[in-house]
């Protein structure tokens, strides 16, 4: 996925530039999370490069989304991350923005888990790895079976 594909799903226009160098940070981290979460490699170009299927390059871009709604990477820093407010006694509890990818952050109801809207179009893409346990499989020794 290429930075251009990520404005042109976001809405942003090919010659505003003032948010690339915060989405080539984002983009990247979203693509590793997308890797780590659905444990699938995808299939990678000549050059190394992975491919990713159209539905995860739209999550990927929702996931983004939700960040930069979040306010990270806005001036301030924290704008959108206040959870809770209390005006007695002055409390404030803030959004961690790494809970985000995992949790959706709120958005269309999401809470916890893995609720976010953009793991229903990631779900299809997930492998299940397993892990033998006991037996004959001893710690000390790799690679183990």
């Amino acid at each position: 996925m290429m930075l251009n594909e990520l404005k042109t799903l976001l809405g942003i226009s090919p010659d505003d530039t003032s948010k690339d160098d915060l989405l080539n940070i984002l983009l990247p981290a979203a693509i590793d999370f997308v890797v780590e979460w659905t444990q699938n490699e995808f299939t990678k170009d000549e050059g190394g490069d992975i491919i990713l299927p159209s539905a995860v390059k739209l999550a990927i871009s929702m996931m983004i989304q939700a960040v930069l709604t979040a306010g990270v990477g806005s001036e301030g820093g924290a704008a959108g991350m206040v959870e809770s407010e209390r005006v007695g006694q002055l409390q404030q509890t803030f959004r961690n923005p790494a809970e985000l990818w995992t949790t959706g952050g709120g958005i269309n109801g999401a809470s916890g888990g893995s609720t976010a809207p953009w793991f229903a179009l990631l779900k299809p893409y997930r492998r299940i790895r397993f892990v033998p346990t006991g037996g004959a499989c001893k710690r000390d020794v790799l690679p183990c079976p």
